[in-house]
């Protein structure tokens, strides 16, 4: 149950953001130190424009949408099956765009991670009104938001907030957590 005195962070993202994957060992290790602190949402944006043009490819809704299928189980699931979409769109060469590779990374981040990633259910949600319905909220949320930059964190508590943009360090994450509530 969200109170305005607990700690919020929405990781606007896409699978095919660079500077998202850029960041993924400063990210993983402050989700890691801190994460029990504040409620994590994963928002998906709208493609980005630059990762298009890079590709020559479409990697942008089937794969957003695959992302939040995943979400519908928990925040930390989908935070891992994106890691493996950008492993394999920016490591393996694969395209994210065809509903065969996300099955495919779903059925090996299924296997790692049995009991928290539900491939059955992955498989039914995938293509669910639910799953469609959390992705344009998303989308819609970067829009008011105004979240032009990916990625971007926001980080709100009692009404107050900040948001960084583009690939940042662990410790300007800390420094950013720390304005917000005491860490020891």
């Amino acid at each position: 149950m969200h109170t305005d005195n607990q700690l919020r962070v929405i990781y606007y993202t896409h699978p095919a953001c660079t500077d998202s994957w850029a960041m993924r060992e400063a990210w993983k290790q402050f989700t890691d130190e801190f994460g029990k602190l504040f409620k994590l949402q994963i928002c998906m944006t709208n493609t980005p424009e630059y990762a298009e043009e890079k590709k020559g490819r479409s990697s942008g809704q089937n794969a957003a949408l695959a992302v939040k299928a995943v979400s519908l189980q928990s925040a930390q699931a989908s935070g891992i099956y994106l890691d493996a979409l950008r492993d394999a769109s920016i490591n393996q060469h694969l395209d994210i765009s065809k509903l065969d590779t996300l099955v495919e990374i779903a059925k090996r981040v299924s296997r790692i991670n049995s009991g928290m990633f539900e491939m059955n259910r992955f498989g039914r949600d995938l293509g669910s009104h639910f799953s469609r319905k959390a992705l344009h909220h998303d989308q819609q949320k970067a829009v008011i938001n105004r979240i032009d930059t990916c990625p971007t964190i926001s980080m709100t508590v009692a009404g107050k907030g900040v948001k960084i943009s583009g690939n940042t360090s662990y410790s300007n994450l800390v420094k950013t957590i720390s304005r917000l509530v005491p860490i020891l």
